[in-house]
């Protein structure tokens, strides 16, 4: 389900983006460490993927979280979903993260 729900998400912008998720994966490179999945009456409505990465800052190695594989169901955009963002932010504080980027 996560699969079509992704290759309809990103194949308005190029086949090419698409690609990824041929058959069953729902994955692009990295697969995510924790994901955040919203379902309504017609199925996924929105997902977000984490990974938890360290970053060169400097000479320090600094944990942050990438968040990514972001997608909103076509009938639902606009709707301020993208917001939901910052339900994520209690389980960054749980995964001790003090950063993330999308």
């Amino acid at each position: 389900e996560l699969a079509e729900f992704f290759r309809k998400t990103y194949g308005p912008t190029g086949a090419f983006n698409a690609k990824p998720f041929e058959g069953s994966q729902s994955w692009a490179g990295a697969r995510p460490e924790l994901r955040a999945i919203t379902y309504d009456a017609n199925g996924v409505a929105a997902h977000m993927g984490l990974l938890r990465r360290f970053i060169k800052v400097g000479t320090t190695d600094q944990l942050v979280a990438e968040l990514g594989l972001y997608g909103v169901r076509p009938d639902l955009e606009g709707l301020g979903i993208g917001h939901s963002i910052q339900a994520m932010l209690p389980v960054l504080r749980e995964l001790a993260v003090p950063f993330a980027f999308g």
